[in-house]
């Protein structure tokens, strides 16, 4: 689909609902939405998409010092109050294992740290990811890591928002957020509301702040965590993506 904008989330699995949740936009404010099984069905779809985020660790880190490489401490300096919400992602090693325990072992190994329950929660979403590029590999620096929380910060005048998106009061800023910067915004929300539980709407949010940023960095710009991305073993780029022309405020108050 040429000339759209698509931002990528991991679906919490309710009930017949598994995979990835989809939302796109075009330069006329018009949108889609779904819930793809597999990143494989996504790129089929959007390979002609002018820009795809997701909000998934692609870089993976293979040592103490390939780790440093990664952008999530930067992250956190520039997500004050809301630095929780970026967790460390496992060492590609942990991401294949067997099970939990062996895991935890091989991070313990390899980066010098054990991994958190939701470090653990996403490694087969990040295994699929990672064997995607792995496999096609013309598809890195197509597919981009982002983050939802900065993407926001990003559209709310560097100031992140840290209500808890589950909460009525949070989902409904990220809301107002996005409704300032795209017109078909709340009546995104609302069709999403007509058709998917409440327990999904996070993620699908968190896609749609996405798809906004793909758009502004389109035209605007990219802007990258760290400026300059180191690339890991398979080379793929250990970056988060951002737009030039917005900022954030880094936690000891600087803006960038």
């Amino acid at each position: 689909m040429m000339n759209c904008f698509v931002g990528i989330d991991s679906v919490k699995s309710v009930g017949s609902y598994r995979g990835w949740a989809v939302v796109w936009l075009d330069g006329a404010d018009r949108f889609g939405f779904g819930v793809y099984a597999t990143i494989e069905d996504i790129m089929s779809e959007f390979h002609d998409a002018s820009s795809i985020l997701i909000d998934i660790p692609l870089g993976l880190p293979e040592s103490r010092e390939e780790e440093q490489q990664r952008p999530e401490r930067e992250l956190r300096r520039r997500l004050p109050g809301k630095a929780a919400s970026v967790f460390n992602p496992p060492c590609r090693q942990a991401v294949y294992a067997g099970s939990k325990a062996e895991a935890k072992e091989l991070n313990l190994r390899y980066l010098g740290k054990s991994l958190s329950e939701q470090s653990l929660g996403f490694a087969a979403k990040i295994r699929e990811a990672d064997c995607f590029l792995h496999d096609n590999h013309h598809c890195v620096g197509r597919l981009r890591e982002s983050h939802p929380e900065y993407a926001f910060a990003l559209l709310n005048g560097g100031q992140p928002l840290v209500s808890p998106k589950k909460e009525s009061q949070g989902f409904k800023e990220r809301q107002t957020v996005l409704a300032q910067r795209v017109g078909c915004a709340d009546a995104a929300v609302r069709a999403l509301q007509d058709r998917y539980p409440r327990v999904l709407l996070d993620d699908f949010l968190d896609a749609m702040v996405l798809a906004v940023i793909g758009r502004r960095g389109h035209k605007e710009g990219w802007e990258t965590i760290p400026s300059e991305p180191v690339h890991d073993r398979r080379g793929i780029p250990m970056e988060i993506v951002g737009t030039k022309g917005l900022t954030v405020v880094r936690q000891e108050g600087s803006m960038v």
